[in-house]
């Protein structure tokens, strides 16, 4: 992907966005590279100068919205707060990222295309859970360090904080079974994640 310069990271940003909507009513087989150069308003050449092809803009698309989840979790990593601050404001954003109808629908499509499109779910998996995973850990490591929290296995932890959150939610979102998410509906599923597993690992 060719996107050097502020001009450039704009155009750029502008196929996305047209391939994001395409990708979206269409799916990743279903969508055409002329689809997407008429959503992004731009030529095919023009799309072909920022992207190789079909899958790397897909990739793209998938880090890119995958991107605004870890960013606000990265920047937590880097405010120093209390332990039951830190923790409801992961619990908060990741509750966000996957209420959100745009992410839950980048999800499915990654799950659809994993085993045609490896690098889908590889991608998905990496710019998300994983980044999420490898930052949420590094919040529990300094609360380890100031002797708040016992925790052998940190990795283990921080997946399991993330299922925490999800559990109340991420089914009947990824399933489209319910999309009218509140609020309130976050905040309370994340102090309950907080609280379970403040009781599993808070230090005696």
């Amino acid at each position: 992907m060719n996107t050097g310069t502020a001009r450039a990271q704009k155009k750029a940003h502008q196929i996305m966005e047209g391939a994001a909507e395409i990708f979206d009513q269409h799916g990743f087989e279903g969508a055409s590279v002329d689809m997407i150069a008429e959503a992004a308003d731009v030529s095919k050449a023009t799309l072909y100068k920022y992207f190789a092809n079909k899958q790397e803009l897909f990739k793209a698309v998938i880090q890119r919205q995958c991107k605004f989840y870890s960013g606000r979790i990265a920047e937590l990593s880097e405010v120093d707060g209390t332990l039951e601050d830190n923790l409801r404001a992961i619990a908060r954003t990741i509750g966000q990222t996957f209420t959100s109808p745009v992410l839950a629908n980048l999800y499915r499509l990654a799950i659809a295309e994993a085993t045609r499109f490896p690098e889908a779910g590889r991608t998905f998996y990496e710019s998300g859970p994983q980044t999420g995973e490898v930052l949420t850990a590094k919040i529990l490591q300094k609360h380890i360090d100031s002797g708040e929290l016992d925790i052998d296995d940190v990795p283990l932890a921080a997946r399991q904080f993330q299922e925490l959150i999800k559990a109340d939610f991420f089914h009947v979102a990824i399933f489209g079974i319910r999309t009218d998410f509140t609020q309130a509906d976050i905040e309370k599923s994340a102090e309950a994640a907080v609280q379970t597993f403040l009781k599993a690992y808070r230090a005696r």
